[in-house]
């Protein structure tokens, strides 16, 4: 199945539905990737371990998304990172529990229910901070 639409770069190797949703696999479709530390590309491939970010439903469906990860070995003997990671900028950040889109959906609600926290609490002597009345425009 391509989901290069909805998950750039990956693809699905395995799907399993069940009673609280479905269960995707996914593996990257990428050969290589560079150190982080030196920008050198490498392709020798170290290990293997698993993620579990959370993403949106699906057409009210719940998903759950297997993403198995490569580490790779660096190829500069100089380099201080012997292994790095493969990334996912586009749509998940570094040691993140949650997809970049499942992130702005949060952040939108949230901001939603200050801002009506707001007004309400304008009635009274309670304020929220700067930081959570800035994003109004959501």
């Amino acid at each position: 199945m391509d989901v290069s639409a909805l998950l750039p770069g990956l693809s699905i190797t395995r799907q399993v539905q069940h009673a609280a949703g479905l269960t995707l696999y996914l593996k990257s479709q990428i050969t290589s990737s560079c150190c982080p530390a030196c920008k050198t590309e490498s392709s020798r491939v170290h290990g293997y371990f698993w993620r579990y970010p959370q993403d949106l439903t699906w057409a009210g469906c719940g998903i759950h998304l297997w993403l198995r990860v490569r580490r790779f070995a660096c190829l500069d003997t100089n380099c201080p990172r012997a292994t790095f990671s493969e990334t996912y900028p586009d749509w998940l950040s570094p040691y993140a529990h949650r997809t970049e889109r499942l992130k702005a959906l949060t952040l939108k609600w949230v901001c939603r229910l200050a801002v009506k926290r707001e007004q309400c609490c304008s009635r009274s002597a309670i304020s929220l901070p700067a930081r959570i009345l800035c994003c109004a425009d959501y």
